[in-house]
């Protein structure tokens, strides 16, 4: 290696060090090359969950496959967007958590009766328009987004209008099924 200098700032022992044994020049090189590949794993990501959106899977994965789908592909093609990429790993960590064990399995079935069991306490225990909406409501308990903030919110509503036998049943249902969404906005 030859020497270089620049105003005498750079000598052939600044270059050996700057160029480390993987050929990269600084370590915002490394960086980049990372995020290239989180947005490669995402693509990945993208392709699997549009498999699994498809009708053969439709009963077994709901709106999560395309959810996943849509959050990885916005992070595939912009591996970057620090938001896109914070909104894919929440909801990674979600579906993976909620899908721990293979659907339609007794542990999957499990949390679908926690669901039903919302659903009916919250419709027994809530009058008019809000029981009428506990469905829609406990439809996004286990999702995450933007429609998930809005049932929060609402469920948060009717929350307050329960006794405290019942908001102990709610509440603990949610901490076991909830999304991560649902349980920041309740403080779960």
């Amino acid at each position: 290696m030859s020497t270089i200098a620049l105003g005498g700032l750079l000598s052939e022992r600044h270059i050996k060090v700057s160029e480390n044994r993987w050929g990269r020049a600084v370590l915002s090189d490394s960086c980049h090359d990372f995020l290239i590949s989180v947005g490669d794993a995402a693509r990945h990501l993208s392709e699997d969950a549009h498999h699994y959106s498809g009708l053969d899977w439709l009963d077994t994965y709901g709106g999560e496959a395309d959810a996943l789908k849509r959050a990885s592909k916005r992070v595939a093609d912009s591996p970057f967007d620090a938001d896109a990429l914070s909104e894919l790993m929440r909801l990674a960590i979600t579906v993976m958590r909620f899908h721990d064990t293979p659907p339609l399995t007794p542990e999957a079935g499990s949390r679908e009766q926690e669901m039903m069991d919302l659903l009916r306490l919250l419709r027994q225990n809530l009058d008019g328009e809000d029981a009428t909406a506990a469905a829609e409501v406990v439809a996004q308990v286990m999702e995450d987004g933007l429609e998930a903030e809005v049932a929060a919110s609402r469920l948060k509503a009717m929350l307050a209008k329960l006794g405290k036998p019942t908001y102990d049943i709610v509440v603990k249902i949610i901490s076991d099924i909830g999304s991560a969404t649902i349980k920041k906005t309740l403080g779960l």
